[in-house]
């Protein structure tokens, strides 16, 4: 099995602060399972490349959650923005550093499913920084 990349180091903390906001286990995937929350890896680039080739990155991370109850899947993702985008301390690992986390996509109603769960999504942007080496 490979070693855990540097992104996936980056998206398992950002799935560790969110879980602080909310008793829900928070499932990596597009799709939450009922009354579930999910987390799942969306868009990302460099935006920066330095002359020691460490790199500045972005990530969009989409966050969905279902419910029977409305209310309680738009408070699930209201308080995971509030937690990852309102925080001064962010995760950092071996060679690399989360710099900041802001709303892209604010919480939103998507649609109802047939067994009456309630989806609703939303999005965050990662930014984050990866020096080069294995040290």
């Amino acid at each position: 099995m490979p070693s855990e990349t540097k992104l996936t180091q980056v998206l398992q903390a950002v799935r560790t602060k969110a879980q602080t906001a909310v008793t829900k286990s928070i499932v990596f995937g597009a799709l939450p399972p009922d009354d579930g929350i999910s987390m799942a890896l969306a868009t990302g680039a460099s935006d920066e490349t330095y002359l020691d080739k460490g790199q500045h990155y972005h990530a969009s991370v989409v966050i969905n959650a279902k419910s029977a109850n409305q209310q309680d899947a738009l408070e699930w993702l209201a308080l995971i923005h509030e937690a990852l985008t309102l925080t001064e301390s962010y995760p950092s690992g071996t060679n690399w550093q989360i710099t900041n986390i802001e709303s892209s996509e604010l919480p939103s109603y998507i649609d109802r499913e047939q067994n009456k769960q309630y989806l609703y999504g939303s999005a965050v942007r990662v930014y984050y920084y990866i020096k080069k080496g294995n040290e």
